[in-house]
């Protein structure tokens, strides 16, 4: 078995990384605790949503899922974060309401801290 932490980009990348180990590193120990129907779902949906996304812009609709895949940006990357802390079984790291809030300021917040 292989897994690849890592690869979504403009995200919150050390917290998504853990939170991919956390989930790896349970499957991988225990794979029963994965359900790969729901997997599958997630898949089908993701990618129907790109190749929406690929059509509105007049994009070449493989090209386009290809070069989206791994950017997840604002609240899906908590959602998708906390699916794998569930997965992982670390519900104490699940994403509380404060922490999309401030990445959605991240700008404001990075001018402040300069």
């Amino acid at each position: 078995s292989m897994a690849f932490i890592g690869l979504p980009n403009h995200i919150v990348p050390f917290a998504l990384c853990e939170a991919q180990a956390a989930a790896a590193i349970r499957v991988f120990g225990n794979p029963e605790t994965f359900n790969t129907e729901q997997a599958k779902e997630w898949i089908r949906a993701r990618n129907k949503h790109l190749l929406d996304v690929a059509c509105r812009s007049g994009g070449d609709g493989s090209r386009t899922v290809c070069r989206l895949w791994h950017r997840i940006s604002g609240a899906p990357q908590f959602e998708y974060r906390d699916e794998l802390l569930r997965i992982g079984g670390v519900d104490k790291w699940l994403t509380d309401d404060l922490l999309p809030a401030m990445y959605d300021e991240k700008v404001v917040l990075r001018e402040e801290w300069m």
